[in-house]
C-alpha cells in the first residue's frame, strides 16, 4: 500500500505519515488506523498484544485457584479439538480454502477453544497479580527463554530519558 493510499484511508495527510513514519516511535493512534486499513492480525498482535478486541468476564469470579482450575479445564478442551482436527487429515491444509466442510468448521471451534484459553490465561494473571505474583519477572523469565529458544528476534531500543538500551520484543 503507498503513503497515498493510506493517507486516503486512515485520514492522514501524506506529509504526516512521512513525519510519522521517520519517528524513532509511531503513535498509538497511528497504528490503530493503519491495523484498521489494512485488517491484519499480525499487525494488531504487535499493536494490540492480541488478535481480538479484549473483553473483561465482569460476572466471573476470578480467584487464584478457581482460575487456575478453569484454565485447566480450557486446555485439556482445547487439546481435544486439536485432536478432531488431527483425525480429519488436515496436514496439507495451508488455507481455508483447502477445507472441506467439516474440517473448516472443526478449524473454526478450535478457534473458539483457543480464545477461550486466551481468556482463562487472562484471568488467571489479574488472580496471580492480585495474589502478589510478579508478572513482570515473569515476563523477563519468558522473553528470555524466548530469545533463548531463537522463536523471536530481539531489537534494541533506546530509552531517551536514561540513555541506556534493552533488548526488547
Amino acid at each position: 500500500m503507498s503513503q497515498k493510499e493510506l493517507a486516503l484511508a486512515t485520514g492522514y495527510s501524506e506529509a504526516r505519515i512521512s513525519q510519522l513514519l521517520n519517528q524513532e516511535k509511531l503513535s498509538d493512534t497511528f497504528l490503530k488506523s493503519v491495523v484498521n486499513v489494512l485488517n491484519s492480525k499480525r499487525l494488531q498482535l504487535l499493536v494490540d498484544g492480541d488478535t481480538t478486541n479484549s473483553i473483561y468476564f465482569d460476572r466471573v469470579r476470578i480467584d487464584l485457584n478457581i482460575s487456575m482450575m478453569r484454565l485447566k479445564k480450557e486446555c485439556l478442551e482445547l487439546i481435544e479439538a486439536i485432536e478432531e482436527v488431527e483425525e480429519l487429515q488436515t496436514g496439507n491444509v495451508t488455507n481455508v480454502s483447502h477445507c472441506n466442510s467439516k474440517q473448516e468448521k472443526a478449524f473454526y471451534y478450535v478457534l473458539g477453544q483457543a480464545k477461550d484459553v486466551n481468556h482463562c490465561c487472562e484471568h488467571f494473571d489479574i488472580a496471580a497479580d492480585d495474589a502478589g505474583f510478579d508478572l513482570d519477572k515473569r515476563d523477563n523469565e519468558t522473553t528470555l527463554k524466548y530469545l533463548k529458544n531463537k522463536y523471536c528476534s530481539p531489537y534494541t531500543t533506546k530509552d531517551t530519558r536514561s540513555g541506556k538500551a534493552s533488548v526488547s520484543m
